[in-house]
């Protein structure tokens, strides 16, 4: 080479003779020696380990030990020939090089930002119950109601929740469930919530209502971002081969791979542990291949990913009696973990108010790919002094099999914000003893057969107050004949209150929708049974689900059912019977919405929700091509069951609309925002003017396929299709249309245009 060569050059790559497929930056010193970024080297397979970087950070490639290359300045390649000490591992990442859900341009940052309209929710539960207790006992009638009130504006959600209920004309009256105000930051994951709140920490945190100020982490704001570390596999492929990935038969990844190491990351799999596949196949169709293990656990935050909560307001106390109230002090609550290492994840936890300071750290970590263990280590300092108290929880998982161990141990006088709070004068808690001593173990079965399981959960007790007890519980499922079930369980409670319990159910589906079961239980020497027939109503609600029961309990008794889905709610129905004892109830559940310029009776709208304005009544519209409706008198429909901050596909059948009608698109993709709707409109002309028209040169022949036609009136241009056809809207009485062909050959044309209805 030219010692005088000094300049930048991007040449196609080959390792070891195979082409990598990869274009690579070099550029050469005055001596001509060749530099390079060494992250581009890493991607290209060679290792640049040890190497020391120049001012703008590359590396001489001569210093690589083991390596010779040739440059090609005419087919502008270089060559590397180089040993596998210094072969770098081929990093290929499952989900892609770069994440598809993140926006490239501002544009796409607005289209794929979760939206909100302006509007009003009402979802509301209605209940009446009569009970006739026979000669002696009188009859009651209750009536009750929850209600879910929600105000929705593009910078957040106010909520408030309450409940009425009344008996034989007393009214208990109103009483509130919680208020709040949530202003969602997508982009981020990030939440402010102002009034009622429950305080996040750790599972081994006690969780407190409180009403004020909290803002953390909601990772439900953003679906497309993975939170766990995910799987990754390492390999080494003699030559340039192919790799695929099977997990239960199914192939998760297909990839190519050069020769040398590799390693795949973020593969994709399911929480819990999955045996996997891995297939090597080179070019002459060798194969290889290898079983492994991958343990994934949403216990574990990525690496560098943060989550946190912090809360500051005042214990509300007694919630659901007429005791509720808040304290008068003052509490706070900061919670927060983050990824260390695709096996360690590291948390703080603290609490603090009046008399009290509460702190914590814990730790989760993965041991191979079959444990996975949280340790806490925590101290409070209170009015009672100082205590400690310390968790292990850990978890060993096989394919089929399932281990779980917890201990944890505090002293009398560890302290947080629930036991300082809690009003032991309540009926509805009947005081508070925390757990200061527990013991438990548990373990999982999978028969391997037919989908059946065994569940077994010990766990040693003691509370604040000196109570004790130790419980032993066993539950099982397994299938036979044509998808029948049958249940087994049993509970043993050793102690201060002492329980034993065992039951078994059976299910047996009898076709069409119908099935049959029955059950026995015996708690503490007493049995109950019972035999039932039920039938469910079809996936698009369009007939009744009902069911009929007998039963032995403290008294015998039968029972009837009935409950149907309809457009605008569901309605409930039971009947009851028991000797002289009858009691019969009547229930309805849907949601009035205010949004989009009308008023819905609707479903029940738990989150997401969408107006959709065509235009024109009787328009089928599918969300993510199932059906949702019909579009009402004035062209509109809600459609409720979105899923928020996700894309929605929403489209309607233009064969609904009427022939002289215009649209622009037929399908739409919305991301509405949590608890909120929007308004989605199709741009439908239902009195556009418009018309098909046939078009004929002076010689009688069809004008060429594309030539342009323009509207004289609007100056608006249309293209003319096979034989002269052309569609054209905003026609007036009288209409002049110009045509003009790509041979510069041009003409007019007038002709008078009447509408018609319903053509």
């Amino acid at each position: 080479m030219d010692a005088a060569w000094s300049e930048e050059y991007y040449f196609e790559v080959f390792l070891n003779g195979a082409a990598t497929e990869l274009i690579g930056r070099f550029v050469t010193d005055e001596a001509g020696r060749i530099w390079a970024n060494p992250q581009e080297l890493e991607n290209l397979g060679i290792s640049s380990a040890g190497l020391r970087p120049n001012e703008i950070g590359d590396v001489s490639v001569a210093e690589i030990p083991n390596l010779s290359y040739e440059v090609n300045q005419a087919d502008q390649t270089i060559s590397f020939s180089v040993d596998d000490s210094s072969r770098a591992t081929r990093i290929i990442d499952a989900q892609g090089p770069e994440n598809p859900f993140l926006p490239e341009t501002e544009e796409d940052e607005d289209q794929l930002r979760p939206t909100s309209g302006t509007g009003v929710v009402l979802n509301y539960y209605l209940g009446a119950e009569y009970l006739n207790a026979g000669s002696g006992g009188g009859s009651t009638l209750t009536a009750a109601g929850t209600f879910d009130m929600r105000a929705f504006v593009p910078f957040g959600v106010l909520s408030h929740n309450f409940s009425m209920s009344s008996s034989d004309g007393y009214a208990s009256g109103y009483r509130r469930r919680e208020s709040y105000w949530r202003t969602s930051f997508a982009g981020a994951a990030v939440q402010l919530q102002l009034g009622d709140m429950i305080t996040h920490g750790p599972n081994w945190a006690n969780p407190v209502r409180l009403g004020g100020v909290q803002i953390g982490r909601n990772f439900a704001l953003r679906p497309d971002l993975v939170t766990m570390p995910l799987p990754s596999y390492r390999g080494t492929a003699a030559v340039p081969s192919t790799v695929e990935i099977f997990e239960n038969n199914i192939n998760r990844l297909t990839s190519d791979v050069p020769q040398g190491p590799f390693e795949f990351q973020n593969l994709p799999f399911s929480a819990g542990v999955n045996t996997a596949s891995v297939v090597i196949r080179d070019a002459a169709g060798v194969e290889t291949t290898q079983n492994v293990t991958f343990l994934a656990s949403p216990r574990l935050l990525r690496p560098g990913l943060a989550d946190y909560s912090l809360s500051i307001g005042y214990p509300r106390i007694g919630i659901g009696t007429d005791s509720d109230r808040y304290d008068e002090q003052l509490y706070g609550a900061l919670y927060f973990r983050r990824g260390i290492t695709d096996r360690l994840t590291f948390g703080l936890y603290g609490e603090a108010g009046q008399d009290l300071r509460m702190w914590g750290l814990n730790a989760t970590a993965k041991f191979g790919e079959l444990a996975i263990a949280d340790f806490a280590l925590a101290q409070s300092d209170s009015d009672l002094g100082v205590g400690q108290m310390v968790d292990l929880n850990a978890t060993v998982e096989f394919p089929r099999l399932k281990f779980g161990a917890r201990v944890m141990r505090a002293d009398d006088t560890f302290t947080d914000i629930a036991r300082m709070t809690t009003d032991t004068t309540a009926d509805l808690f009947g005081g508070y003893a925390a757990i200061t001593d527990l013991n438990q173990l548990s373990a999982s079965f999978d028969l391997g057969w037919r989908s059946s399981t065994m569940q077994i959960l010990y766990a040693d007790t003691t509370r604040l107050d000196g109570t004790r007890d130790k419980n032993l519980g066993v539950s099982g499922i397994m299938q036979f004949g044509n998808k029948s079930t049958l249940s087994l369980s049993g509970f043993r409670r050793h102690g201060d209150n002492d329980d034993v319990y065992v039951g078994m159910s059976v299910h047996v589906p009898l076709g069409n929708r119908m099935s049959s079961g029955a059950d026995v239980q015996i708690r503490n020497g007493r049995a109950e049974y019972g035999a039932s027939l039920a039938k469910v109503s079809d996936s698009k609600g369009k007939d009744w689900s009902w069911q009929l029961k007998a039963a032995k309990q403290s008294r015998a008794f039968v029972s009837a059912y009935a409950s149907r889905q309809f457009a605008r709610g569901r309605i409930e129905t039971a009947l009851q019977g028991s000797g002289e004892h009858a009691q019969v109830g009547l229930r309805a559940e849907g949601a009035l919405a205010l949004a989009g310029g009308g008023l819905f009776l609707t479903r029940r709208v738990d989150d997401a929700f969408a107006v959709v304005d065509v235009g024109a009544p009787d328009v089928a519209v599918t969300v993510e091509n199932r059906p949702a409706g019909v579009t009402n008198r004035a062209g509109k429909l809600l459609v409720t069951g979105l899923i928020s901050n996700t894309s929605n596909q929403i489209a309607i059948d233009v064969e609904d609309l009427p022939i002289e009608a215009s649209v622009g698109d037929s399908r739409q993709a919305v991301i509405p925002a949590s608890q909120s709707g929007q308004t989605v409109r199709f741009d439908v002309n239902t009195a556009s003017q418009s018309a098909i028209i046939y078009l004929a040169l002076p010689s009688g022949t069809a004008p060429e396929v594309g030539a342009r036609a323009t509207l004289e009136s609007t100056g608006e241009a249309f293209v003319v299709g096979y034989d002269g056809m052309v569609f054209l809207e905003g026609l007036e009485p009288a209409n002049t249309i110009l045509l003009e062909q790509s041979d510069g050959f041009q003409c007019q044309a007038t002709f008078d245009y009447a509408p018609q209805a319903a053509p």
